[in-house]
């Protein structure tokens, strides 16, 4: 996909036979009720589904949700960006306080993540993110696109098993 740059983190292989682009903004609830259904999608089908994160802070509506994104980013740059995502999603403090007692809890190096917030050095990236989303029309979050199959807000199990079963044919 012409979406996936080096830096959007991903789960999964890349061999595997299905790709979903998922454009994620933190602080959003349809976000956060999709994830649990996602997560047992992902166990479901496992080796056959990479995920390809993308951010789309909807800042307007979600003010914390690009520094959400900025913290997601700098946990990427220590390895944990999974971990740190689904914390985020679970806990919704994403705040200072929130984003930081999250690289506690998954024991990032404070000083590091601390530099990186403060730089703003993955701005420009979470930019380019909310640019591919623009040109492909997003219109919310979250947006999955499974090739030519594009799924909004939250997807029950069904829908799912729709999409990655037509994928796989």
């Amino acid at each position: 996909t012409p979406y996936l740059k080096p830096y959007n983190p991903t789960l999964g292989s890349a061999t595997a036979p299905v790709t979903i682009v998922a454009f994620i903004d933190f602080e959003c609830p349809f976000c956060r009720a999709s994830q649990p259904i996602f997560n047992q999608m992902l166990e479901k089908y496992g080796p056959a589904v990479r995920v390809v994160y993308k951010a789309l802070p909807l800042t307007s509506l979600h003010p914390n949700a690009f520094v959400a994104a900025e913290a997601a980013a700098c946990a990427q740059d220590q390895g944990k960006f999974w971990e740190y995502y689904q914390l985020l999603l679970k806990n919704q403090a994403l705040d200072e306080v929130g984003l930081t007692g999250a690289a506690e809890t998954l024991k990032l190096d404070q000083t590091k993540f601390a530099q990186c917030l403060q730089s703003h050095r993955h701005q420009t990236e979470i930019e380019a993110d909310v640019n591919d989303a623009i040109a492909l029309g997003v219109r919310g979050t979250p947006t999955y696109f499974v090739k030519n199959a594009v799924i909004e807000g939250v997807a029950d199990a069904a829908r799912w098993d729709q999409v990655i079963i037509s994928q796989l044919r």
